[in-house]
């Protein structure tokens, strides 16, 4: 069985990142889940998928583009010592991705048009 490489979201976080895409990416969709990603991976803030939405979820890039951009988060994940006990690389990704959204969500970083949150917490 070939090796999974869409890297997904919970999907109920659809509109708020495409609205925090139009505010701080300039639409950009993908960047603004890399911001998630690495706000996901700063606070250690993961969602596992278990305790995801029952809806589909919903992909936001490939592991093979982002290693094309020169963005290879085994080697990260190495590095930094993080190790799920055999999860992947992309089950991580998943689950900090959706961990940041769920940050900007809780903080509130699409409406109150301040990144600025951050750094209180």
């Amino acid at each position: 069985m070939a090796e999974e490489i869409d890297l997904v979201f919970d999907s109920k976080y659809r509109e708020l990142r495409d609205d925090f895409a139009e505010k701080y990416f300039n639409g950009a969709k993908e960047e603004s889940c890399l911001f998630a990603l690495a706000l996901g991976i700063s606070r250690n803030a993961r969602v596992p998928k278990k305790d995801w939405s029952k809806e589909k979820q919903l992909s936001w890039t490939d592991i093979n583009r982002l290693k094309g951009r020169g963005l290879d988060f085994e080697v990260l994940f190495e590095y930094m010592e993080i190790d799920d006990g055999g999860m992947s690389a992309k089950q991580r990704m998943d689950e900090f991705v959706t961990g940041g959204l769920k940050i900007i969500d809780q903080d509130a970083l699409v409406d109150d048009g301040s990144l600025i949150e951050l750094k209180k917490n």
